[in-house]
């Protein structure tokens, strides 16, 4: 359970108006995933954990035996895992806001109860228990929107009147020393959906016009002590208001749903300074922006604008930026550290990865992206230039790669990855017809693997990462490589020469006669193209008929060892050559032939092996 699948390699689209180097993530593809909409999350970057709210039920593993764990609207991942925590407060209203702070994590929301405990729209539990702490603070009827902890404090707003019976006006704040609320009552006239607290001042967004009475077009500068107001007062115009702020250095960003800023066309976006002025910082988002956060020095931003798939990550200063596609719901929730960024939102699915709810994302290490092409002898049908995706068909495809198994050692982590349900329903010539592996080998020395990586082959041979269509991404820094491929009763082929390698998508085609291989007869001709020999049911880079470790003998065994006219059916088999989910000693279409003819078919005690270093 630890698969990654490197999302971007390539420099993109510029928010702005300028192309930006590029910047790689990867999509950690191993976090459980929720049944329902995630709307907050907070990171406890002490312990490594990542909390959850929305309004969701069950977390699912996307790893085989694809577990399930019941969790009502509350959940906590291990970051270091991606693996659900115990940790189960359970709320019985939707999750708005998350906060950390020492053993404590504080939910906002329209909850009632919490925790075990009746703690309505303000929850205090133990970040470990997940019970409710003793601290049961009373908020009038309504929810709680946003926090902020800053200096032993708790800043929060949302809809309601009233906290601890004294009268506070959609924001208030906690003293955490003490449980006890303090004078801070900026008192807005509409609801504030974001706060940031720099140094002794508390910046506000959201659907106000006014506060403490005097006019505040969404977006105010309050002190943190009593709520009065300061000097800073963009007039944001159009839409309904300010959704999400962020701050770096002295320069706040914020995002929703506006068309202007101090009199500027500023689409779902802008930059000022906390001296008030407007930058020019201006990624004329499409539609709303509803979270933003800094990430490693830039601005990350998702929300629900189509002209960049609901998420982007924009230089603070030009606002060039990193795009990807592929998320295909709204980003509601992002929280981010050094190490990750966490977007949570209603999407299904994040550049065709099964990716439901909750995406992680790490800073990816430098990789080479290529296309592969190959065609398998056994499987290969000269007819209509595919291979037959039986075992596909038949439902006998692993979900994860079987080398390990076989005693392949994979370099570090290109063993990782789990292959989706969806991707092996594809029908058609993108069908999967079974598991590879795709080598880079030194330049200098053929015979020394720098990386290798699982990869599943489609039937018109394309070679594809474990969302079914992407072009294969392997962290290697660019540079020359001999590129060679593996199947595990196949014999794998190296190209001749090292190749050059970066992160643009280059194409090594080896069904082409005019793809060079190391060696001789790496592969077997087949009219206009170019197959892997099939026999190596042993898997030890050879095809051999007769003699000790032949290939011929453990088909006779697999199908029972006494009649040679039985079959095997129903099994993922090395013995299956043909990949057609038989394995046969004798007949039409039988496996034990299959090696006859790739070792010549005159000499049986002729050998094949494999042309590969």
């Amino acid at each position: 359970m630890h698969s990654l699948a490197t999302l971007l390699v390539a420099s993109l689209l510029a928010l702005g108006q300028l192309p930006c180097a590029a910047q790689g993530l990867q999509l950690r593809t191993e976090w459980w995933r929720p049944n329902g909409v995630v709307l907050a999350v907070a990171i406890d970057s002490v312990n490594n954990v990542a909390y959850l709210g929305g309004d969701f039920s069950q977390l699912n593993d996307p790893d085989p035996p694809f577990s399930s764990v019941a969790r009502q609207r509350l959940a906590a991942i291990d970051m270091n895992t991606g693996d659900v925590l115990p940790w189960n407060p359970g709320a019985d209203g939707q999750v708005i806001a998350l906060a950390v702070s020492g053993n404590n994590v504080f939910v906002g929301g329209q909850q009632v109860q919490c925790g075990g405990q009746t703690r309505p729209y303000l929850s205090v539990v133990d970040r470990t228990s997940g019970l409710a702490a003793s601290w049961a603070p009373q908020i009038s009827n309504g929810y709680v929107k946003a926090f902020a902890v800053n200096a032993g404090r708790l800043f929060f707003t949302g809809q309601f009147n009233s906290v601890d019976g004294v009268g506070r006006t959609g924001a208030a704040c906690f003293d955490l020393a003490t449980s006890t609320l303090t004078n801070w009552a900026p008192q807005p006239d509409d609801l504030i959906r974001t706060m940031v607290v720099h140094n002794s001042s508390v910046y506000l967004g959201g659907a106000f016009n006014t506060m403490g009475g005097v006019a505040r077009e969404r977006a105010a500068q309050v002190d943190d002590q009593f709520g009065n107001l300061l000097g800073w007062a963009p007039t944001v115009i159009g839409g309904t208001g300010v959704y999400t702020m962020a701050r770096l250095g002295s320069t706040l960003y914020l995002g929703g749903d506006f068309s202007e800023v101090n009199g500027q066309p500023r689409n779902q976006a802008a930059a000022l300074g906390t001296n008030g002025v407007l930058t020019s910082w201006n990624p004329a988002i499409s539609q709303m922006v509803h979270s933003m956060v800094p990430f490693n020095g830039n601005i990350a931003m998702g929300g629900d604008f189509n002209n960049f798939s609901n998420m982007a990550i924009a230089d603070p200063i030009t606002a060039n930026a990193l795009t990807w596609s592929g998320i295909n719901g709204q980003v509601f929730a992002m929280a981010g550290t050094t190490t990750h960024l966490i977007a949570g939102g209603s999407f299904n699915a994040v550049n065709n990865y099964l990716v439901t709810k909750l995406a992680a994302f790490t800073p990816a290490a430098p990789s080479v992206a290529l296309t592969v092409r190959m065609f398998l002898d056994g499987p290969y049908v000269s007819t209509t230039q595919l291979m037959n995706d039986n075992l596909r068909a038949s439902g006998l495809l692993p979900y994860t790669e079987p080398y390990t198994a076989l005693g392949y050692a994979y370099t570090t982590g290109g063993a990782t990855g789990t292959a989706a349900p969806t991707v092996l329903s594809v029908t058609g010539n993108n069908a999967i017809v079974d598991w590879v592996v795709v080598e880079l080998r030194n330049s200098a020395n053929s015979a020394q693997v720098i990386a290798s990586r699982r990869a599943l082959l489609q039937r018109d041979g394309d070679v594809v990462d474990l969302n079914g269509v992407a072009p294969l991404t392997i962290p290697a820094p660019s540079a020359s490589y001999y590129v060679a491929v593996r199947h595990r009763n196949h014999l794998g082929v190296m190209s001749a020469a090292p190749i050059a390698l970066s992160a643009t998508t280059t194409s090594v085609d080896f069904r082409s006669a005019s793809q060079a291989t190391f060696g001789t007869d790496a592969r077997r001709v087949e009219g206009s193209r170019m197959v892997l020999w099939c026999g190596d049911v042993t898997f030890d880079h050879s095809a051999k008929y007769t003699g000790t470790g032949n290939d011929r003998d453990p088909i006779l065994t697999a199908i029972g060892g006494a009649l040679p006219t039985n079959t095997l059916t129903g099994q993922y088999r090395q013995e299956d050559l043909n990949l057609d989910g038989e394995v046969k000693y004798t007949g039409a279409n039988n496996d034990r032939d299959r090696i006859l003819l790739t070792i010549g078919g005159s000499t049986p005690t002729n050998v094949r092996v494999e042309q590969v270093p």
